[in-house]
């Protein structure tokens, strides 16, 4: 018989037993007797991709076991024809397979765990990663290496491990880049990658060298089936991570956004809503997947992917296996979680109550498959919201997360998750008093911050205490002489945009606090940050989800209010719309456009000129100009000229707040000035030390050139704080920089202030 008559229909009867059979294949390569034994071991026979175990007979694969068969079949490969092999390999995959997971609860090594951890201990594997290249084999190589890495978690992951050593990633890959010419044999790579990266995360890497993206996307875009199944199931386990933000060297996030960018979201959802069971299930973990990484979330709102995950978390029928509906509440819960909006469709969906379980079930190690970092995402997700926490507290999360933080092997990025969890349910008032009470906590926390291995652990612990156990004080203590900074308040999505902004507001001579600047090693971060805000005579801040989402961003912000703060908002997203919290601070503040399509040095001008106003007359901050704070700084390069509309917005109106709005009537200059000729003005403006870059000469030359005398000074000022941008551009043919610009309007500033000339 040819390789292709492996798929063959069996003979109903055959003329031996099952003990002769193991005893023929014993002595030699016998045809017969392995098509028996691959028919009473799995009634399927040929079908390698067994979706159901209900063909499997484990007595009869017990018995191929102990009769040494798998060692037998091993010997026989060596001297073996490419037909000969390719039975045997089938002979194999009827020993160690253990068909498709049906929701059902495993152990760490899975079904039939002997009978795989024999095979490549008898050294198949890399008879196997051979057999990968040769046409009449890789159809049944490709299954048994999909079968043997199956199940292959904790210490089993040394089965998975072997074959990777092998290469056997460049082989899969090149398996299903043929998918066209061979849909069979990709099938089988599919699924065995898959089970590769699902085991060995170090390899990820790897694969996208090989170009595994590329293969699967295109597998995923085929008319096979089965074949879009099983990639979309390898393409999930690609992008699964362990750590937050980068595995084995790879951009994960990237890798994700280059996955959303190259599959057809809209056919995969579809899939969701009425492929094969199988495929409903892989389309809905891909997609959940995807939902973890904050860069793919808007894509996948687009594609309505919440409306599928709704869908299957109300699944009544037993349409969708246990495994989709688990999936889909996690996708829920990082998709949609942190708005307060959503706050019923999680209780609706029960995505709260299931992923609190599910966490627990994983900590205690009732349920082996789900990765405990993955379970945590997703409660940390629906914890930002306020409108979540009386669920998350009904479904028991805290006692569960106190159990998290003591298990032993959980991730060190899991125990992070676990902490800021507590952190977020801490700002409910009872919440906070009871976690302070619970001594077992305390005491747990306080070991973690010893943690001198893993250093994030260690500041997370160390400031979850402090904000559990500090409580604001109902009235503003007597401070300690201002320092009258500017406060930067950011989350570090925004790092990059922040130090530009710093960079401009240093050079234009203010006093500046961010924390990469402040914070030394040995400093607690809280602390120093609520020293900063006390000491704060202006507090710029960030909106975004980011910010929404960082506890630490939260409880600086609410003290800035208790404190009663000049607060200026920033706005990082050009789609977002400020809700729960931040929402309720935010207000109607104006704001300042710093995202990706608004132009940063326009942006600039004006968040300058809003500091410029919100100071009034406050003596506190050190204006641009004097001695002390232009002496070290270089001069700022001219920022582009103003479009006609402002970049100054208003947010849409909010919950009334506490904070003191940040918006200050326009001050004038004394009357004297009107009457100041040309000379004047010269004069004065040589008097003033600090206009640094221009001698007294110089500034008289620009006085005349100008022709500003005092009635002109005078519609300067007031263009400066009605206008900014028309006063920036009439001062452009001047030759002046924006520092210098600046200085002129501090200049008329510190002349309100004087009660004569």
């Amino acid at each position: 018989s040819s390789s292709s008559s492996c798929c063959a229909t069996l003979p109903l009867a055959f003329p031996m037993s099952l003990p002769d059979a193991l005893a023929r294949i014993q002595q030699g390569y016998d045809e017969a007797a392995l098509r028996l034994l691959r028919a009473k071991a799995n009634s399927g026979a040929d079908d390698l991709d067994r979706t159901s175990t209900a063909g499997v007979d484990s007595q009869v694969q017990q018995a191929a076991l102990d009769a040494g068969i798998i060692r037998a079949l091993f010997t026989q490969m060596h001297d073996a024809t490419s037909e000969q092999k390719n039975h045997l390999l089938i002979a194999l995959v009827a020993i160690v397979i253990d068909g498709e997971d049906t929701g059902e609860e495993h152990g760490p090594g899975g079904r039939n765990t002997a009978a795989k951890e024999e095979a490549v201990d008898a050294g198949f594997a890399p008879l196997v990663v051979q057999a990968l290249g040769d046409p009449g084999t890789s159809r049944a190589a490709s299954w048994a290496v999909a079968w043997l890495t199956r199940w292959c978690l904790d210490s089993t992951a040394t089965r998975a491990n072997r074959f990777v050593r092998l290469g056997v990633v460049p082989a899969l890959v090149k398996l299903i880049s043929a998918a066209d010419r061979d849909p069979e044999s990709a099938r089988g790579a599919c699924y065995a990658l898959g089970n590769v990266l699902f085991a060995c995360q170090s390899v990820t890497a790897a694969a996208v060298d090989a170009g595994v993206v590329d293969a699967l996307c295109a597998a995923v875009a085929s008319r096979h089936e089965r074949l879009v199944a099983d990639a979309l199931s390898s393409l999930g386990n690609l992008l699964t991570e362990q750590e937050e933000e980068r595995r084995d060297g790879l951009n994960m996030a990237a890798l994700a956004q280059q996955v959303a960018a190259q599959v057809d979201l809209g056919s995969i959802v579809q899939v969701g809503h009425t492929g094969a069971k199988h495929a409903r299930q892989r389309a809905v973990t891909l997609l959940s997947r995807l939902c973890e990484f904050p860069a793919c979330r808007a894509v996948m709102e687009q594609h309505a992917v919440a409306e599928l995950f709704t869908a299957v978390s109300r699944d009544s029928s037993n349409t969708h296996t246990k495994f989709a509906v688990e999936k889909a509440a996690i996708g829920l819960a990082n998709l949609l979680g942190s708005r307060e909006s959503a706050s019923n469709l999680m209780v609706e969906t029960s995505a709260v109550t299931l992923v609190v379980r599910r966490l627990q079930q994983t900590v205690s190690g009732e349920h082996h498959f789900a990765r405990p970092h993955d379970i945590a995402q997703a409660l940390e997700r629906l914890a930002v919201s306020d409108a979540n926490r009386n669920a998350i507290v009904a479904a028991s999360a805290i006692p569960t997360l106190k159990t998290a933080l003591v298990t032993p092997g959980l991730l060190p990025s899991t125990r992070t998750l676990c902490i800021c969890v507590l952190r977020h349910l801490a700002f409910d008032a009872s919440v906070k008093t009871a976690l302070a009470a619970d001594k077992e906590l305390i005491t747990v926390l306080e070991a973690l911050k010893q943690d001198e291995v893993h250093s994030k652990v260690a500041k997370a612990a160390n400031d979850a205490l402090f904000h559990i156990r500090n409580e604001p004080e109902a009235e503003a203590k007597p401070q300690a002489a201002s320092k009258g900074h500017i406060m930067l308040s950011y989350s570090w999505a925004y790092q990059p945009t922040i130090l530009r902004i710093r960079e401009q507001l240093v050079k234009a001579g203010w006093c500046v606090w961010l924390d990469v600047d402040r914070i030394s090693g040995g400093m607690s971060t809280l602390e120093a940050m609520a020293e900063a805000v006390e000491n704060a005579s202006i507090i710029i801040y960030t909106l975004g989800q980011p910010y929404k989402e960082s506890p630490n961003c939260r409880l600086e912000l609410e003290y800035a209010v208790q404190k009663k703060k000049q607060l200026i908002p920033l706005k990082m997203q050009s789609d977002y719309q400020p809700d729960g919290w931040l929402g309720l601070i935010a207000g109607s503040r104006l704001y300042f456009e710093f995202h990706e399509a608004a132009p940063f040095d326009t942006s600039m001008a004006r968040l300058v000129e809003e500091v410029l106003r919100n100071l009034g007359s406050s003596n506190d901050l050190s204006k641009p100009g004097s001695k002390a704070s232009l002496a070290a700084s270089p001069t700022l390069p001219a920022v582009v000229a103003a479009p006609a509309t402002s970049s100054l917005v208003t947010a849409a109106p909010a919950t009334p707040h506490a904070a003191r709005t940040c918006v200050l009537e326009p001050p004038t200059l004394p009357p004297q000035v009107q009457a100041w000729s040309c000379e004047q003005v010269g004069e004065w403006l040589v008097a003033q030390d600090g206009f640094s870059g221009l001698n007294a000469a110089q500034r008289r030359r620009l006085v005349t050139k100008a022709a500003l005398n005092g009635r002109a000074l005078v519609k300067l000022y007031e263009l400066c704080h009605d206008h900014p941008d028309l006063a920036f551009k009439l001062l452009d043919g001047l030759g002046l920089t924006v520092g210098h610009k600046l200085c002129l309007f501090s200049y008329l500033d510190d002349m309100c202030t004087m009660s004569s000339l």
